[in-house]
């Protein structure tokens, strides 16, 4: 899920974009700044971290390239995507590994829409160990967090070897590990509730994987045929559940 900063010192134009972005299942929270000056203030106070990727217009008061360096500086990880119209793209003088993408001035929604589906199918590239094959060296992997059933540091659910202060992802093709706890990864990737839900103190489940359930029981099955037990203080992610049942 992707946390969207647009910035544009034409609000109308900013606006409109953000009217699409609502619209977007892979887009949770929007922001508009239409002064670049003052994101840059804003950067120095952290008041962006919750953010991970930044539509920028090219031609404003700060140029969107120079305004990318400096949203770089301050958060590497994030994406930036040059919003600029056709004859201005050969202005864009920064260096193009760290884009992500361009997108036509004006924005059509269905673009918009296309290109942020792109950046979700590759937006996370993690060096993991895979729990299972006894290697010791980490693999690096293009994962979204579609392709994660559940994000636990639950030792009895995966695996008793599991080390200290890490995590395992337990995706379609396997179970890994990485060196995080449960909750920096969370905040890290911007991992959505709308996405996941939380089953415990130490699990994530991602919605989309539960083949079925048992308020009896407390318990999930996931579509891998891994079952999770629901901590009692969490009980009330069923109806999360049986809402997305009930939207199938």
């Amino acid at each position: 899920m992707f946390n969207v900063v647009i910035v544009d010192d034409e609000i109308r134009i900013a606006e409109s974009i953000g009217r699409y972005c609502k619209e977007c299942q892979l887009i949770d929270l929007i922001k508009i700044e239409s002064n670049p000056q003052k994101l840059i203030d804003d950067l120095q106070n952290s008041t962006y971290y919750d953010y991970n990727l930044y539509l920028l217009d090219i031609e404003m008061s700060i140029r969107g390239d120079d305004l990318a360096k400096e949203i770089k500086g301050k958060y590497p990880d994030v994406q930036i995507v040059f919003v600029s119209g056709y004859e201005k793209r050969a202005s864009i003088s920064y260096n193009n590994n760290e884009i992500s993408g361009v997108l036509d001035k004006p924005v059509v929604k269905q673009e918009l829409f296309d290109l942020i589906t792109g950046l979700s199918s590759k937006s996370l590239v993690l060096k993991m160990f895979n729990i299972y094959n006894g290697q010791n060296n980490p693999i690096e992997k293009p994962i979204s967090s579609s392709d994660i059933i559940a994000i636990t540091s639950d030792r009895s659910v995966i695996s008793p070897d599991l080390p200290k202060n890490n995590i395992a992802l337990l995706l379609n093709d396997g179970c890994y590990r990485l060196n995080s706890t449960v909750d920096g990864f969370i905040k890290k990737y911007q991992i959505s509730s709308k996405e996941f839900v939380k089953i415990s103190g130490s699990t994530y489940l991602n919605l989309n994987s539960v083949k079925e359930f048992s308020i009896s029981s407390e318990s999930i099955i996931t579509k891998n045929d891994l079952k999770f037990k629901v901590s009692r203080g969490f009980k009330d992610v069923f109806e999360d559940i049986r809402n997305r049942f009930s939207q199938k």
